[in-house]
């Protein structure tokens, strides 16, 4: 049973227990209308007595508002895997409020990190073959002069030359 029947049931036999004093009370006949309620049957529910635990309760309406507010950012995005702080915990600042999945950020970062040594690898590919071509044209520039020169001492046509020039 609930405390609202058992509050019923204990002002159904207060009540009844007050119109049986009454009607023992008085001093000769009983009044009238005693008499008639002494002589008409009630139909009541009894139940035993026993201790019990009263909660009262207050239904409130409204909004509540927190004298304090803190405001918890992440810098990575992410999904939360663990809070190791309970409610109502004092904590600090810096303190760890919650754990973040990073491995989409983990991932991200290897791929940079593969695309930066790619890069490294390219460009290091690109600097040996300039190398190349530094030499390449170092020896054309040699051959040339060389032709100039059995070019003027009449060793070489003016045709092998304009070949080495182009």
């Amino acid at each position: 049973m609930d405390v609202r029947t058992d509050m019923r049931a204990l002002r159904l036999a207060t009540g009844a227990l007050v119109v049986f004093a009454l009607a023992g009370c008085g001093k000769g006949a009983p009044p009238p209308a005693a008499k008639e309620a002494a002589s008409a049957l009630i139909a009541v529910d009894t139940i035993a007595v026993a201790p019990a635990e009263l909660v009262e309760e207050v239904a409130v309406v409204g909004t509540l508002v927190p004298r304090a507010q803190a405001e918890i950012k992440s810098d990575i995005p992410g999904r939360i895997v663990e809070i190791p702080v309970r409610e109502w915990v004092r904590v600090r600042r810096g303190d760890p409020l919650a754990r973040v999945d990073t491995r989409e950020v983990d991932s991200q970062i290897a791929k940079a990190r593969t695309a930066i040594e790619l890069a490294k690898a390219n460009l290091a590919a690109a600097e040996a073959g300039r190398a190349e071509a530094d030499v390449a044209a170092e020896q054309a520039r040699r051959e040339l002069e060389r032709l100039r020169g059995l070019k003027d001492a009449g060793l070489a046509t003016q045709q092998s030359l304009d070949d080495a020039g182009s």
